[in-house]
Formats: structure tokens, C-alpha cells, sequence
């Protein structure tokens, strides 16, 4: 999971939930590593679960960057000054230390995604993240929780 994504969303809870939504997060990886993350990173006033094996990602239809295509997009990244490498690993040691084994031990290359579902689970939206700075935008899961509750 995208710290700076967590952080704007972090950020927003208080506006996003105003509207009667509940953020859930799900990152693809166990629990014994989420607890280091979340006391490094956070605290978050939403659930982060794991999910180590990947289904639901998978069965919402997240994409699968080939290894060499992230390797090919970090690269670019990094020679065109758009990546810095504090972004891939972060110089304070516990924070590189749990990015390192996220990294050794998590499918770093599959994108994420948002999604907003009915109270009865039914998907209202959904935005797959294409890369990994293809999040949806604050304002944009604001606009489609507006689109979507007839009451706003």
C-alpha cells in the first residue's frame, strides 16, 4: 500500500466520512507486517487489513504490472527526476527496514485500486490504479460519493 496514498487519505477521512462513508483499506500483505507499518506510518482512523494471498485484489480486477515494466518505470522515474529514491527507500532505517521486506516479501508490482460499494456490497465505482502512482484523486472519490448517494 502507497504510504503518501494512506497519508491523503488519512488526510480526508474527516470529509470523506462526513458523507456516511466508511474507508476500508486492504494492503497485500500479511498481518505481522502491518502492525510495524501502521506504528511507523500512522495511526490511521480506518482499518488496514491484509490480504497475503491476493484474492481480493485479484477478484476486483487489479492489474499486474510485468516485473520488467516496473522495473522499466521506476528507471524512467528515477533518471527523469519524477522518482526519487527516498520515495522507494526511505532513509530513516525503521522505515526503509519494513519498506525492504514489504519489497522481498509482497507483490510490489500489483496496482491497486478504490472502490465504493453499496451498504449491500453492490460496486457503485471503481478506479484500478494502472501504475503505481495512479491512485484516484481525493476530489474524484468525492465527486463519485456525491454521484452516487442521491440524498447529496
Amino acid at each position: 500500500m502507497c504510504r503518501s496514498y494512506l497519508a491523503q487519505l488519512r488526510e480526508s477521512a474527516e470529509e470523506i466520512t462526513r458523507h456516511g462513508v466508511k474507508i476500508v483499506t486492504v494492503a497485500p500483505a500479511p498481518g505481522d507486517q502491518l502492525a510495524p507499518f501502521i506504528e511507523e506510518y500512522g495511526p490511521y482512523p480506518f482499518p488496514l487489513y491484509g490480504d497475503p494471498t491476493n484474492a481480493l485484489y485479484l477478484a476486483l480486477g487489479s492489474r499486474q504490472m510485468s516485473k520488467w515494466d516496473m522495473v522499466k518505470l521506476v528507471t524512467r522515474g528515477i533518471v527523469t527526476g519524477g522518482v526519487k529514491i527516498s520515495e522507494i527507500v526511505p532513509k530513516d532505517p525503521e522505515q526503509r527496514e519494513i519498506s525492504m521486506k514489504a519489497a522481498k516479501t509482497q507483490d510490489v508490482a500489483l496496482q491497486g485500486g478504490t472502490c465504493l460499494l453499496s451498504a449491500t456490497g453492490d460496486m457503485l465505482w471503481q478506479h484500478r490504479d494502472q501504475t503505481p502512482d495512479d491512485h484516484a484523486t481525493i476530489p474524484m472519490i468525492l465527486e463519485q460519493i456525491k454521484q452516487n448517494d442521491p440524498v447529496l
